[in-house]
């Protein structure tokens, strides 16, 4: 009987015999994570394609001499891919803090992290919308769940304060001064100063404070602290040169008007002047007048749209009031 020899390199150069024209079979399995890179039988290489990735079977063809046959292994590649968390606008951190490489199939937990008073307004995946979204639930706790990664995933949040906020609200009705700043949203809680700059030859002739007036008042700020409430101011700043007295005898309807008016004299009697001031201080007309007692006077101007001051001097007081032309 003839006999030959093939040894195995990757079984420690194990050896076995066999009978002239034998056919012997070879099953080569590589370890879990492993695959065949390379098969040799007498130093040339064997064809693997595609069966590498898995264990394979060498059948030799009738045995006429002695033969090596030489496997080597190689670990199978791993698919990864890339999470990246980036933090729009502050006020939070995410993790991950940049970016992490998770293996293909993995789970991965996005952990949002607001600061105190803040909470999460938005999220995206790859641009999709993650949150707010109603009904889908990809949020819980702070917490985005990717399961069985298979791409790519660019996710940016952004935190919004929950804390509530207040307006400040101003409202010039004359020209003749500004204010700073003249809209302001503050935060609960909030100290705010209102700086009222009249300008040169002007003063403030009324402020209102939230529905609460008062005449010829001297500020240069206004000042609420501790907000706790949305705040309304109006101010209408007047000419220094003049003279209010007794403001609230003189009724001007309707106000706001389209130039025409009528004015209820009141209590004024006797020989008086009226005159029609624009918001600078111009006057635009003045008549000599004699008033009854309780009589109505009737007016009809072409007037630009803005602020006016109707005033009537009477003996030794002067009576002032504001109409505002639409």
């Amino acid at each position: 009987m003839v006999t030959f020899i093939i040894t195995m390199h990757w079984l420690q150069n194990q050896s076995i015999v066999v009978t002239e024209g034998a056919t012997p079979a070879f099953e080569i399995t590589p370890a879990t994570n492993y695959q065949i890179a390379d098969l040799t039988v007498d130093g040339n290489a064997i064809d693997l394609t595609p069966v590498q990735l898995g264990g394979y079977t060498y059948t030799f063809e009738p045995v006429m001499a002695n033969h090596t046959l030489a496997v080597t292994f190689e670990a199978i590649p791993v698919t990864t891919y890339t999470i990246t968390g980036t933090v729009i606008g502050g006020h939070g951190t995410m993790t991950p803090d940049g970016s992490v490489v998770v293996n293909a199939g993995d789970t991965y937990e996005v952990i949002f992290s607001p600061e105190e008073n803040y909470a999460i307004d938005t999220v995206r995946d790859n641009g999709f919308i993650r949150f707010p979204v109603e009904g889908t639930g990809y949020i819980f706790d702070n917490v985005y769940t990717l399961t069985n990664v298979t791409e790519d995933h660019e996710i940016i949040v952004k935190y919004k304060d929950t804390r509530p906020y207040y307006n400040i609200h101003v409202e010039l009705e004359t020209a003749g001064g500004d204010v700073t700043p003249r809209d302001t949203t503050v935060v609960v809680g909030s100290d705010v100063t209102i700086n009222v700059i009249p300008n040169e030859g002007y003063h403030i002739s009324r402020l209102e404070i939230d529905g609460n007036l008062l005449n010829n008042c001297e500020t240069d700020e206004i000042s609420f602290r501790n907000v706790q409430a949305d705040h309304n101011i109006k101010i209408a700043f007047y000419p220094n040169s003049i003279e209010e007295n007794a403001i609230s005898s003189l009724n001007v309807y309707p106000n706001p008007n389209n130039g025409m008016f009528s004015i209820d004299l009141g209590n004024i009697e006797g020989n008086a002047t009226y005159q029609l001031i624009d918001a600078r201080g111009a006057v635009v007309e003045t008549r000599e007048i004699n008033v009854e007692n309780g009589s109505v006077m009737n007016f009809n101007y072409d007037l630009k749209a803005g602020a006016y001051f109707v005033r009537i001097i009477a003996g030794d007081k002067v009576y002032v009031e504001q109409i505002v032309v639409e």
